[in-house]
């Protein structure tokens, strides 16, 4: 079973970088479009957040953080005033 628990090690390792770059492109989209005012760039960020955010919580889609991704999406849409 040492196999087994090695690569439970690397998984956990890697989906705690999966949720540290959702983090990273979380704040840069709130930094693009709070700073820089470049809506469309803090999409793409937000975006990618909510996709990296949705593959780490497959099994539960009301996870609060897919909820803010959600949210910060709508905050850009409403801060450029998009519909």
């Amino acid at each position: 079973a040492p196999h087994v628990v090695s690569f439970l090690i690397k998984s956990e390792k890697k989906i705690k970088k999966i949720r540290l770059l959702a983090d990273l492109y979380a704040r840069l989209g709130s930094y693009c479009m709070n700073i820089q005012c470049d809506y469309q760039q803090a999409l793409e960020y937000h975006r990618e957040a909510l996709e990296m955010r949705k593959s780490i919580h497959l099994k539960h889609p009301n996870h609060p953080d897919i909820a803010t991704s959600l949210n910060s999406l709508g905050l850009v849409y409403q801060s450029s005033g998009s519909n």
